[in-house]
């Protein structure tokens, strides 16, 4: 009879047990996340701020026509290209979204809903809807790589490092504004990441299985993340003995079956159009092989050289030495990832490594953001280096310089995205000759010679020219880009050292992407550097 009587008291306590349990996980949980709130907040406002950024070499003849296509067909099938498919789903959600709510408004009627999604492929904003979705889905990124911080058991503050490299990098922030493939590629990657971290943690095979699906879909966004299934069958097998070949070779196929399936869901016209798909494969391949106009390098050893250059200089912080010591903390956090888990350490190197070797010394054409692929792995290098020199210096005054390099790097990096975004709202050629010809003014020790387009606009403008311009023996130049550059298809580019200083929006980095269509921009070059990019005007 006691025991009936206690029963609903005993059921109400372990009810209130668990709701006060449920209550300080998501209290925990929110404690761990709320760093991702900034980071995520000024990432895609910036990006949006600066979505309007003019045209994009690839983006309407290899994503948004052939979606016009399949919507006006009727056809949802994306046909064979030098692109799998994935991105095209994502270029036709918005089309759909307008499909749905046609739906709700005029019921199931195919003929409204079908005109409802050609009405709204066919509109000008279009495009900056789907990039405003390419934007949120790249933002994912920056989620992945700090919960993959934490499931390896770096601190808070580590992990808001590691997200930080993506959602503080001017260079991440603006190619996540194109519908290209690259940033959604980059967060299936650091997703596979977060997955196989889970896994060596939890030991749980759905995890692995994810970790297959997710780099299946990375493959049906870009076919360069194939090698991403070297890590996820290594993973796989490490949870088996070197002995059990059987076993090995069983996980191994099943880990690639998934993938392959996941990756034909996305990409149908594999199967539907093999020769048509063999072929633009096998063309886009030897193309790069070859080079591609002025992105062409040495194969090898220039390649990789190159591709330092971009990280070291360029990709971490928009200002070098920045840049410079924070690639330079990466590099030592694999070390330290070796010494202290071997297994994440090469897991962490293992992939870059593979990737950098087979694309140097296979394809001469290099173009950056094919790399930012790596820009999850080094993340989550430099977080364990910061940690590591923490925990090494001695007391917490000399630990407060540490979080305060980190801060004002985060500040400047933040700064910049900002100014980046407000530049391309209020781009105007007349306001970047001027600033160019302060710049000139401010160099009385050189002589430059300026182009017919900027002596017009300054003309025009009524701006004084400074008095080191005009002279008979110059050795600088300024010009409009890419008007009054050579030809794009000759214009060699991945040279950070061959501009002297370029004045316009901060749409793309000029340095990597000189040959850029999407707006204008004033130049300042050396007159060697200009003759040997072969600018016209300097012939006469």
């Amino acid at each position: 009879m006691p025991d009936v009587m206690t029963r609903p008291y005993g059921q109400a306590f372990r009810a209130a047990r668990r709701g006060e349990m449920l209550r300080r996980k998501a209290l925990s949980v929110l404690t761990r996340a709320w760093p991702l709130v900034p980071l995520l907040g000024l990432f895609i406002v910036t990006d949006f701020r600066g979505i309007n950024f003019g045209d994009h070499w690839d983006e309407v003849a290899w994503q948004v026509d052939p979606v016009r296509e399949m919507v006006q067909s009727g056809l949802f099938m994306p046909r064979a290209a030098i692109y799998p498919a994935l991105s095209k789903w994502l270029v036709l959600l918005p089309a759909l979204w307008s499909g749905f709510l046609a739906a709700l408004h005029v019921g199931l009627r195919p003929d409204a809903i079908h005109a409802a999604m050609i009405h709204s492929i066919s509109r000008s904003e279009y495009l900056l809807e789907a990039r405003g979705l390419f934007i949120v889905v790249s933002a994912l990124a920056i989620v992945w790589t700090y919960c993959a911080a934490l499931v390896l058991r770096l601190r808070t503050w580590e992990a808001t490092v590691a997200a930080a490299t993506l959602g503080l990098s001017w260079e991440f922030a603006y190619h996540a504004r194109w519908v290209a493939t690259d940033c959604v590629a980059v967060q299936f990657c650091a997703l596979t990441l977060l997955l196989l971290a889970s896994y060596w943690r939890f030991g749980r095979q759905s995890l692995l299985y994810g970790a297959a699906v997710t780099t299946g879909l990375a493959i049906g966004t870009k076919f360069p993340a194939v090698p991403l299934l070297v890590p996820v069958i290594a993973v796989g097998a490490s949870r088996y003995s070197p002995y059990q070949l059987r076993a090995q070779l069983t996980r191994a196929f099943a880990l690639l079956a998934t993938a392959f399936v996941t990756y034909l869901i996305t990409t149908p016209a594999t199967l539907l159009e093999p020769f048509t798909f063999i072929q633009l494969l096998t063309y886009i391949s030897s193309r790069y092989q070859k080079g591609h106009y002025g992105y062409t390098v040495g194969l090898g050893w220039d390649h990789l050289y190159r591709v330092m250059l971009y990280f070291g200089l360029d990709y971490f912080s928009p200002y070098p030495v920045v840049s410079f010591t924070l690639f330079g903390g990466a590099l030592a956090g694999a070390v330290v990832w070796l010494r202290r888990n071997r297994r994440v350490g090469l897991l962490l190197i293992g992939f870059p490594i593979i990737f950098l070797l087979f694309f140097a010394f296979r394809y001469a054409a290099l173009i950056v953001r094919n790399y930012l692929l790596l820009t999850p792995f080094f993340g989550l290098m430099l977080a364990r280096a910061c940690g590591a020199l923490a925990d090494w210096l001695p007391n917490l005054a000399l630990r407060s310089l540490v979080y305060t390099a980190l801060g004002g790097a985060a500040v400047l990096n933040g700064a910049y995205l900002v100014t980046a975004a407000e530049s391309i709202r209020h781009a105007t050629v007349p306001d970047d000759v001027r600033q160019a010809l302060a710049y000139v003014a401010a160099k009385p020790e050189s002589q430059f010679r300026l182009s017919p387009q900027v002596r017009a606009v300054a003309s025009n403008e009524h701006l004084a020219l400074p008095p080191n311009v005009g002279g008979r023996h110059p050795d600088h130049v300024v010009f409009v880009a890419p008007d009054e550059g050579p030809n794009p298809f000759d214009w060699p580019a991945n040279d950070p050292f061959s501009a002297e200083q370029s004045f316009g929006p901060l749409d793309m980095n000029f340095d990597w992407y000189p040959t850029w269509i999407g707006s204008q921009r004033v130049v300042v070059m050396t007159l060697e550097n200009a003759r040997r990019i072969g600018a016209p005007f300097v012939r006469r």
